[in-house]
């Protein structure tokens, strides 16, 4: 099984009422001191936003505002180090 077909059965079995949440822990995801993991959740993060993005279109400023968060939230742990 490729990692392609992973997610498109991810994607096809996630709960409707589940995708944003899934889309939040995702996104901490980015932020994982492990390049590796980070990195996965990208890839997944690309994927669920790729064949569902009709469904997160009205949200889609609420995640941009999440993301310019994580990174400001990223920036400050980055510079305390």
């Amino acid at each position: 099984m490729t990692c392609h077909n992973l997610f498109q059965a991810l994607s096809q079995k996630l709960p409707p009422d589940q995708l944003m949440p899934f889309l939040d822990q995702l996104l901490v995801g980015l932020l994982d001191v492990q390049s590796h993991c980070s990195s996965a959740a990208c890839v997944v993060l690309h994927h669920i936003i790729k064949t569902h993005g009709g469904e997160l279109h009205s949200q889609v400023g609420m995640y941009l505002d999440n993301v310019l968060v994580f990174s400001q939230i990223y920036q400050v742990g980055v510079h305390n180090k």
